[in-house]
């Protein structure tokens, strides 16, 4: 396959002298040259991949599904690979051996980790476009339900596969300012209905808006659906507190789609399990969904099979999918920016000029950084702030994330006393500068 120019455009074409209408599609959305280059080496890689796993795209949207798990473990191994490693089908087989033992970024000859990242992450956005071509075409509604979860679960999974959470620039890290963030709060408390955004139906409004309130107390999707009401305990102060618990056990089909807690199905050391204090108005909407919609879905079913989680679907099942909450937590975030309310101006754009899809994690960084400055005005001793950090957010002892939230936090902090600063000083010019005089209009008859 390669690139070929024809005045304005370009086109991508295969072997057997086809053009692949996708690929060009997508590369003419971007004018730059230097891009269009970067992009076609990564599509080249990516179509490599889709012959060696006999891949249809086009067939899988029909059936609402992207990418496996495995096939997204085989594209991250060979982003490491240089183009000429990938031109013979046996060569690739033997990178995606399972036996090897090497990490892919260890053996002779692999690019830099920053080669691999960005190759994946123009994969991701190619996989955005297509979806939202190939979408159109699909007549079923829960299957481009189905389609849209999936592909914004590989998507997102190919973005985050390479590289580290560690910031060069505190910007990097998308939340909210404080004063932002505690605003967002607000309007989804007394005015839930901004969650909707396009959508028609409020049938799970509710349960989106505690959904969405926990993801401001700083919970990962998988938490929060792995949420249990045994979960939760009220204290005879009236405050709620939730235990983050790994309830794998109480699931009764477990795979790769399942929503759970960080680490719940590795050995990674995660603070997985730790207890939680809500707030007074997270603990306000979670009693209006658990009361209210949650136990008249239980009532209708005729049986409650919940298995005690808290967050379930119409028909009483807990929720199973991943993606699926991935996608609702998308569209509430995008809701709430389209109408003003979650400002992430100051965030840096990608290379391509777009900036990253708001998320739960836009929430739950926001969080983090509201949390900092809180803590350290309640306590002034940044050491026992990030411990803290650690213990509410479940990051490791050795983990460096509440550093990178502090200069995030020292960023915006500044900002706001800077503009603070030029509010005082323009009044004081205000006043020395004489009001002038109003202009006289010739009053006719």
């Amino acid at each position: 396959m390669k690139m070929v120019r024809a005045a304005s455009k370009v086109m991508m074409i295969s072997d057997d002298g086809r053009i692949n209408a996708p690929f060009s599609f997508f590369l003419n959305t971007h004018k730059n040259p230097n891009t269009q280059d970067s992009l076609s080496i990564s599509l080249k890689l990516f179509h490599l991949f889709l012959i060696h796993f006999k891949i249809s795209l086009a067939e899988r949207a029909l059936e609402g599904r992207c990418l496996e798990e495995r096939e997204m473990v085989g594209l991250i191994s060979l982003s490491f690979r240089p183009m000429a490693d990938l031109a013979d089908q046996k060569r690739i087989a033997k990178f995606l051996d399972v036996r090897n033992a090497e990490a892919d970024e260890d053996r002779d000859g692999a690019v830099e980790g920053g080669t691999a990242s960005q190759r994946l992450k123009d994969i991701a956005a190619f996989l955005n476009d297509y979806e939202t071509l190939v979408a159109h075409h699909i007549r079923s509604a829960d299957t481009r339900e189905r389609l849209a979860a999936s592909y914004l679960a590989c998507s997102e999974r190919l973005r985050r596969a390479v590289g580290g959470a560690a910031s060069s620039s505190a910007y990097d890290i998308r939340a909210m300012t404080s004063a932002d963030f505690v605003g967002c709060m607000k309007v989804v408390y007394s005015q839930p209905k901004v969650l909707l955004g396009d959508a028609k139906s409020d049938m799970h409004l509710l349960r989106d808006r505690a959904m969405f309130m926990l993801s401001c107390e700083g919970l990962r999707p998988g938490e929060i659906c792995n949420l249990r009401v045994n979960d939760l305990v009220q204290g005879p102060d009236g405050l709620l507190t939730l235990q983050v618990a790994v309830n794998k056990k109480h699931r009764k089909v477990v795979n790769s789609s399942t929503p759970l807690p960080k680490g719940a199905s590795s050995n990674t050391p995660y603070a997985t399990v730790r207890m939680i204090q809500l707030w007074p108005f997270t603990r306000d909407v979670l009693n209006d969904y658990i009361n209210g919609p949650r136990s008249e879905a239980i009532a209708q079913a005729g049986e409650d099979r919940t298995s005690g989680f808290a967050f379930i679907k119409s028909t009483g099942d807990p929720i199973a999918s991943r993606q699926a909450v991935s996608l609702r937590f998308s569209q509430m975030c995008d809701a709430l920016h389209q109408t003003g309310y979650m400002k992430i101006d100051a965030a840096p754009r990608r290379g391509d000029g777009r900036k990253e899809e708001l998320s739960s994690y836009t929430m739950r960084h926001s969080a983090a950084s509201y949390f900092y400055l809180s803590k350290m005005k309640e306590l002034e001793n940044e050491e026992s702030v990030f411990d803290l950090m650690k213990a509410r957010f479940g990051w490791t002892d050795k983990s460096h994330m509440p550093e990178h939230y502090a200069k995030r936090g020292i960023v915006d902090l500044a900002t706001v006393e800077v503009n603070q600063i030029y509010t005082e000083m323009r009044a004081e010019v205000d006043c020395l500068v004489p009001p002038k005089e109003p202009t006289k209009t010739q009053l006719t008859e």
